[in-house]
């Protein structure tokens, strides 16, 4: 049985005594089991797995921030054998910008120890720090700031401190709206 998320040669095997499966759901996905497995078996840890959820293809190493399991990222980035600001498949998402986009901050920490480039651009040329930004994980965004993030960097003619400004401004008019009785949508 070939597991194609760990490479192409990949082969079913027992190891330890403990039979090795691929993991049920997208959501356990990057666990330190499957990557003891792969680092065992010496598979391609640059290998993609396409993600529903992501819409994209992935590593490992993204699977492993997205589903919180920092065990395995410190590992994964321990074993010096992995790219830490490979982009993803189809949408050139890095690791880091991952992190930034769900507001994985001990991730983010993780990454950034190990040289994740705090500027690297998806495909389309948004940044790490304007996701964070856009989707309000402070934290990261401040996180990104410290580590250099490029705070006059442009999409769409906006930058991550104007998104930051205009959701203040959305914010203070919902209060507004609240406190006079409006109900909103």
């Amino acid at each position: 049985y070939v597991f194609p998320f760990l490479g192409r040669h990949w082969m079913q095997q027992r190891m330890e005594g403990i039979e090795l499966r691929a993991a049920a759901s997208v959501e356990t996905r990057g666990n330190l089991a499957e990557i003891e497995a792969a680092i065992g078996a010496q598979a391609d840890l640059h290998a993609f797995v396409f993600s529903d959820e992501a819409d994209d293809e992935l590593t490992l190493l993204m699977l492993a921030v997205l589903n919180m399991h920092y065990d395995s990222v410190q590992r994964l980035l321990l074993t010096g054998n992995v790219q830490v600001n490979k982009p993803s498949g189809s949408k050139g998402h890095t690791a880091l910008f991952l992190a930034a986009q769900h507001g994985r901050l001990h991730g983010a920490i993780l990454l950034l120890e190990h040289s994740a480039d705090v500027n690297a651009l998806a495909d389309d040329g948004q940044s790490a720090l304007m996701v964070a930004v856009a989707a309000g994980h402070t934290e990261v965004a401040t996180l990104l700031r410290k580590h250099g993030a490029a705070e006059d960097h442009e999409w769409m003619g906006l930058r991550a401190e104007d998104v930051q400004q205009q959701q203040a401004q959305e914010q203070l008019e919902l209060l507004e709206d609240n406190e006079n009785g409006l109900s909103t949508p």
